[in-house]
């Protein structure tokens, strides 16, 4: 499982701080600039316990920005996150106050027995070096979690497919049987 490195480089525009997002392991890095464009991620599927690493880079703002000190990661199910709290499949977050977070998705959802997709939508929150909330960034992680379907090999069918034949065989034999027992009698 690789790391899903993201740098996000803080500017300020407007008294305002912005961002640009970069996923960086892909061979080409993918940034964005607004919700819009920031680079979302879809995990592997049958591949658990992805790490995330979001590391705040190239600060020229003078506000000495880092990731907040309480809840510096909210995750929610389906729908973008209005408060605190972090969803199950997110564990082993750290970082609060330093300049990279890092956390493991578990990526076991969806799976067999809760087969809807789920895409996690998530907020990084960050404050400036006395502790004042700057602009939050709210890119998605899709999860591919387990296995969906039961996969047929190719023993399977012939097995299942071998049944069916000597069943329909037996059946025949007997209707023949019977046919002729009807004829003698």
């Amino acid at each position: 499982m690789a790391l899903q490195k993201f740098e996000a480089t803080p500017t300020l525009v407007n008294g305002h701080v912005a961002w640009r997002l970069c996923y960086t392991n892909p061979l080409t890095p993918q940034c964005g600039s607004t919700k819009a464009t920031y680079p979302d991620i879809s995990l592997p599927q049958n591949q658990p316990n992805q790490p995330f690493q979001f590391k705040i880079v190239n600060d020229n703002t003078g506000l000495n920005i880092q990731f907040a000190n309480t809840n510096p990661l909210w995750i929610q199910q389906g729908s973008q996150p209005t408060g605190p709290g972090v969803n199950g499949q997110i564990v082993n977050i750290a970082g609060n106050s330093t300049k990279v977070l890092t956390f493991d998705d578990q990526n076991t959802l969806p799976s067999p027995t809760q087969p809807s997709p789920v895409v996690l939508k998530y907020q990084l929150n960050f404050t400036d070096g006395q502790g004042n909330p700057v602009t939050s960034i709210d890119p998605d992680i899709t999860n591919g979690g387990k296995t969906l379907s039961t996969s047929y090999t190719t023993t399977t069918v012939v097995a299942v497919t071998t049944v069916i034949a000597l069943l329909l065989i037996v059946a025949w034999f007997r209707s023949r049987a019977a046919k002729t027992m009807a004829k003698e009698r």
